[in-house]
């Protein structure tokens, strides 16, 4: 009985490796008749429509804004503050008193962080040195003893 069922199996194993093999061969036979020269069946491949990208439309306030961020440099300079007043009446009146005693003109400015009219020199510096060169010469006037330098940033 176990030589019956040996003798089963392997006929059976036998037939599945033959099946397997000859539908290989076919497929192999099928491939190499379509993509001979002669075939009658010759396949064609249609690419997909390839939509070239259209540029996009952009406001001015767009492009404006596009302009910022790529130019998104930031540049540090000094100013020398020589006063800050509750009321712009205030800033007024030392500016008309003071503006013979300096070269630079001087600006009145309200600064809501400190809730303040500061006044300041119109010349911005580009190094603290030279910020503190004016400064120290404003000291030398009891007017402006109280100057100091403000670090701006734009």
């Amino acid at each position: 009985m176990k030589n019956k069922n040996y003798y089963l199996i392997s006929v059976v194993f036998l037939s599945f490796i033959l099946a397997a093999c000859s539908a290989t061969q076919k497929t192999t036979e099928n491939a190499k008749d379509e993509s001979s020269p002669g075939n009658k069946k010759d396949s064609v491949y249609v690419f997909d429509e390839v939509k070239t990208p259209q540029p996009v439309k952009t406001t001015e306030k767009q492009n404006a804004q596009q302009n910022d961020e790529s130019q998104n440099i930031t540049y540090t300079y000094y100013v020398v503050q020589v006063g800050a007043f509750s009321t712009k009446d205030r800033a007024d009146e030392f500016v008309a008193k003071n503006k013979n005693k300096v070269q630079d003109e001087m600006n009145i400015s309200f600064n809501p962080a400190v809730n303040l009219y500061v006044v300041q020199l119109a010349t911005h510096y580009s190094s603290h040195d030279e910020a503190e060169n004016m400064r120290n010469q404003l000291w030398k006037m009891s007017e402006f003893k109280d100057a100091w330098i403000v670090t701006e940033q734009k």
